[in-house]
């Protein structure tokens, strides 16, 4: 069920290889969410962007009020891109994306895409908070985006009803759709129970999917209680799962993001599992890498040595309008050995100055 279409536009092409695309804008979370953050609320233009591979960039701007636009011809092609901004007066107040698809035809494009405000969070809550609802209680879990624009969420941990409770690591997924701001299972699942993982979409040789890696889980089947490093990645992608082992141990508490350059998956630091007095810490580079879809080791150690709880983000500098690629850690705990000990009492984190907001060394990436 869809919460509110603040327009229907069809944008129209004519003429050999082109094709028509269809966009729908969803401007609600939810049915009865509240509306006090209205992506239209003053709104009285729309402006479409398209871009693509070998296709000049079209900007065409429609009054809301008009309800339909007409763009230029959308010729065939990959990497489409379509970009609505709404508009008060010369400035933008919402905003929405396609990301990009590929318009091979014969066949239309039809879109949906949500429309949010600009820095602010979209209310997703009805009156009986029926659709911010999970199916399932869980804590420790990791969130990516589906290449439709819906976010699975994997795993985590739960408690039972016992006295005192049980802790249960969780193998199960779900799936919440902006378009309905619903939560739903999604089946079949992973195969490993983990917690406090990292979960990234990736593209890789068998297309757009979600890769979970590292974390916590049960040693057994049973899923309660006593927790190891998980070693087993897991692809999801076209509705299936595909466990990819790496040549490394299992890792826990690592970083990760995706080099925005090479399209790799980076799992980097990390520790042999949860946080007890002696447990190894790692300084090395684990990545999955999209062109084969596999997990590789990093030929060469971390410039700044074992290291964990690290935070990882992909850098996004362009050079001559290329990426330049690479992965940023900050805010690690830097130990002196390849373990962690007991810190004394009043004791805190050591923080690296040397790795703070330094990149990743390339020979500690995959080749580009």
């Amino acid at each position: 069920m869809r919460a509110a279409a603040a327009a229907a536009l069809v944008l129209f092409g004519c003429g050999p290889a082109v094709l028509g695309i269809d966009v729908e804008l969803i401007t609600m979370a939810c049915p009865g969410a509240a509306y006090d953050t209205n992506p239209l609320a003053g709104v009285t233009q729309l402006r479409f962007g398209l871009t693509g591979d070998g296709l000049e960039a079209q900007t065409l701007t429609v009054a809301l009020a008009k309800g339909s636009a007409q763009l230029p011809n959308l010729p065939v092609g990959r990497n489409r891109r379509l970009k609505v901004e709404a508009l008060v007066s010369a400035s933008v107040r919402a905003r929405a994306d396609s990301g990009k698809f590929d318009a091979p035809g014969p066949a239309d494009v039809h879109l949906r895409l949500f429309l949010r405000n600009l820095d602010a969070f979209s209310p997703a809550g009805d009156s009986a908070a029926a659709c911010t609802h999970m199916t399932a209680p869980r804590a420790g879990h990791a969130m990516a985006l589906l290449p439709d624009g819906r976010v699975l969420i994997s795993g985590g941990f739960s408690f039972d009803g016992n006295t005192p409770p049980n802790l249960i690591y969780r193998d199960d997924v779900e799936v919440f759709d902006p378009a309905t701001g619903g939560f739903a299972p999604l089946s079949p699942g992973p195969l490993a129970r983990r917690a406090g993982h990292a979960s990234l979409s990736v593209s890789g040789a068998s297309g757009a999917g979600i890769l979970l890696a590292g974390g916590e889980g049960p040693p057994d089947a049973a899923g309660v209680n006593k927790a190891v490093a998980v070693r087993p990645f897991e692809l999801f992608a076209n509705g299936l799962w595909t466990e990819l082992t790496p040549p490394s141990a299992a890792r826990t508490h690592a970083a990760a993001a995706v080099d925005l350059k090479t399209g790799a998956a980076l799992i980097a630091g990390g520790q042999s599992g949860p946080d007890v007095p002696g447990v190894s810490v790692y300084p090395t580079v684990t990545y999955f890498d999209p062109a084969t879809n596999s997990v590789q080791d990093a030929a060469l150690p971390l410039r700044a040595g074992p290291l964990t709880d690290a935070v990882a983000a992909a850098r996004g500098n362009l050079s001559a309008g290329a990426q330049r690629g690479g992965v940023v850690l900050a805010g690690v705990l830097k130990v002196a050995s390849s373990t962690k000990s007991r810190l004394p009492a009043g004791a805190g984190p050591q923080m690296s100055p040397e790795i703070c907001a330094r990149t990743l060394p390339l020979a500690s990436r995959p080749p580009t």
